[in-house]
C-alpha cells in the first residue's frame, strides 16, 4: 500500500502535467491563429497580384477561370470602374447600394499597393484588401473580402482516440497524425494533412 506521501507526490506530478498541458494547447493555439492570418494574407495579396496582371476591360474565360481557382479560400471579389459599375463580382451582381458602400463612401481607403485591413464583425474576424488597379488611362477598384475566423469544429467529422503516455503537446500531436495516417490508408481516404481539433482526456 503507497505511504501518503507517495500518493501526494504522484498527484502533484499529475497536476503540474496537466497543467503543463493546458500551457502548451494554450500556446499553440495563441501561436497557430497568427499564422493562420498571416498564411490567408498571403493569398489576397497574390489573388491581388494576380487581378492587376489582367487586362480587367477586356477580361475573357481564361481570366475568369484563374480568378475561380481561389473559390477553395472562399474569397469575396468585386471589381468596379471609376464610375463605379461592376466590372467583376464572383458572388453575383450587386445592388448600388452595396457598390455605394464599399467604394463610394470610403473611396481614399483605395491604395495602388493593396492594403488588408483586419476587422471583427459579430465576434466573425475579416480580412479586407481594398485596392486600386491603374492600367492605362483606366482606373478600377477591386475589393477582397475573406472570413479569417477559425473553422468550427463540425461533431459530423471523423474523431478516433489516440492513446498517448506523452505529456508534451506537440507529441501528442505527432502522434494523432501519424495514427490518422494509418486510418486514412485502411480506408482508401485521401489524408489532408490537417488535424481541426485534439480534445486531451486525463
Amino acid at each position: 500500500m503507497k505511504d501518503k506521501s507517495t500518493v501526494k507526490k504522484m498527484r502533484h506530478a499529475f497536476l503540474g502535467s496537466a497543467i503543463l498541458l493546458i500551457i502548451a494547447v494554450i500556446a499553440y493555439g495563441i501561436g497557430c491563429y497568427p499564422l493562420y492570418i498571416h498564411a490567408k494574407s498571403n493569398v489576397m495579396h497574390q489573388l491581388y497580384d494576380e487581378l492587376k496582371d489582367i487586362e480587367i476591360s477586356d477580361m475573357d474565360d481564361d481570366d475568369r477561370e484563374s480568378l475561380n481557382e481561389y473559390q477553395n479560400e472562399k474569397i469575396d471579389i468585386l471589381i468596379v470602374d471609376s464610375n463605379f459599375r461592376e466590372i467583376y463580382s464572383n458572388k453575383g451582381e450587386m445592388s448600388q447600394s452595396y457598390i455605394r458602400k464599399r467604394f463610394q463612401d470610403c473611396l481614399k481607403e483605395y491604395r495602388e499597393e493593396g492594403v488588408i485591413d483586419r476587422r471583427i464583425y459579430q465576434s466573425r474576424q475579416r480580412l479586407i484588401l481594398k485596392g486600386k488597379i491603374v492600367q492605362e488611362k483606366n482606373i478600377y477598384y477591386a475589393y477582397l473580402k475573406k472570413d479569417s475566423t477559425l473553422p468550427d469544429f463540425d461533431d459530423s467529422e471523423s474523431l478516433f482516440k489516440v492513446p498517448s503516455t506523452s505529456n508534451d503537446f506537440y507529441v501528442v500531436t505527432r502522434d494523432a497524425y501519424f495514427h490518422s495516417l494509418k486510418l486514412f490508408k485502411q480506408d482508401g481516404a485521401q489524408e489532408t494533412g490537417q488535424i481541426k481539433q485534439i480534445k486531451v482526456f486525463i
